[in-house]
């Protein structure tokens, strides 16, 4: 059976050791606006021995290098008060995380924390460790939800694939045999979703599944860290653990957001920020593990533009551009107390702008590049 495009859900667990997997929970779901991509793939160096041929005699796998991904998730406030859904997506973007009784709130720190994404696409389940956020963009215009994408990178991915059991195994047992072991990484976690002995519920252990901590590609065994808790019979499934999405708030519109240019809200057509947090993944250290193992806090850059309609009014914004004036920039996303999310620029210098065409109409775009006042805060992050 071909493994369908939507059959795919996603959660980030935040990590109290950079690369030691977070286990994640309901409450962490990621609920998806667009195909979830990841990818980890090693890198080849040609053999350069000389022999009397044409052809190329060997190749050489190299260690692997961060992996990378991306997905999007639409804007959703859970309550004033409430972490939103992602939350451990702007914590890892921003740095620090403050909930009190009426807001949450992300500031940026000089330091980055780390998350697992866990996910399934089709017939796989992913555990990647080491995982964060370095970019998030948003576009707004006047249609549709808010929609934020997410880029990011990790230091290792671990996988588990559907697969069944080959022999039966009696509850106590440790090992199971499956019937292609290669399916499996050690370090994941496996359950049965529909156990016969245990009623035909779910056998997931204590709830998070069972840790594979061997894996016996000759003879296709998975050592298993604790022991099973019920019987598994031969042909019963066997699945990457994950827990069950949960839809969490509700969808930011386009049509209930606003920019505020120095605290006045103004007349815009469409709007962009990009927040880019830079890491670099040390990928040049030569480890026996096969992959990075730490990353170290690289540049930050806040920008975007915004375009309106070209008024009588905006005659001065070309020496405002000139001049250098400053002004704070408001994204407020959300009209109603609960449900808004703010990205607050508190200093941004006028740039020239620049002349577009929308049918008969002229548009003004204006660009932008936020400025540190005192030391990481060109940007914040509000939901209330």
């Amino acid at each position: 059976m071909i493994a369908r495009t939507k059959q795919q859900f996603a959660f980030a667990a935040l990590e109290v050791q950079r690369g030691l997997l977070a286990l994640p929970s309901s409450a962490q779901s990621l609920i998806l606006a667009a195909n979830l991509t990841a990818s980890q793939k090693p890198t080849y160096t040609d053999s350069p021995e000389i022999q009397n041929t044409r052809g190329l005699v060997d190749r050489f796998q190299e260690g692997l290098s961060a992996g990378e991904f991306n997905l999007k998730l639409l804007a959703r406030p859970t309550g004033a008060g409430s972490l939103p859904a992602g939350a451990v997506l702007f914590q890892s973007l921003m740095g620090l995380q403050n909930q009190s009784a009426n807001a949450v709130t992300y500031a940026q720190a000089t330091g980055k924390p780390s998350f697992s994404l866990c996910y399934r696409r089709g017939y796989m389940v992913f555990y990647c460790l080491g995982a964060t956020v370095h970019e998030l963009k948003l576009a707004l215009g006047h249609q549709g939800p808010v929609e934020l994408d997410f880029s990011g990178r990790f230091l290792t991915r671990l996988w588990m694939g559907d697969d069944q059991m080959a022999v039966a195994s009696l509850a106590a047992a440790t090992q199971i045999a499956v019937t292609d072991a290669q399916r499996f990484a050690v370090g994941g976690r496996v359950y049965n979703p529909l156990c016969a002995a245990a009623g035909g519920t779910a056998d997931e252990g204590a709830g998070q599944g069972y840790e594979i901590v061997a894996v016996d590609l000759v003879n296709h065994l998975l050592t298993l860290a604790a022991p099973l808790a019920f019987d598994w019979a031969l042909g019963e499934e066997v699945k990457g653990w994950l827990p069950a999405s949960l839809s969490q708030g509700s969808p930011i519109l386009a049509k209930e957001c606003s920019l505020l240019v120095g605290g006045v809200a103004g007349k815009v057509q469409t709007a962009e920020l990009t927040l880019s947090d830079g890491v670099h993944y040390i990928e040049d250290e030569i480890t026996n593990l096969g992959h990075p193992t730490d990353y170290i806090e690289a540049e930050r850059k806040v920008s975007g533009s915004y375009s309106g309609y070209f008024r009588k009014e905006d005659a001065g914004l070309f020496a405002q551009g000139l001049s250098g004036a400053q002004a704070s920039l408001d994204f407020v996303l959300g009209s109603q107390a609960g449900g808004r999310m703010t990205f607050s620029l508190p200093k941004v210098p006028f740039e020239v702008p620049g002349e577009a065409e929308s049918g008969p109409a002229l548009l003004l775009k204006r660009s932008f590049v936020a400025l540190e006042t005192l030391g990481n805060d060109s940007v914040s992050l509000r939901f209330d």
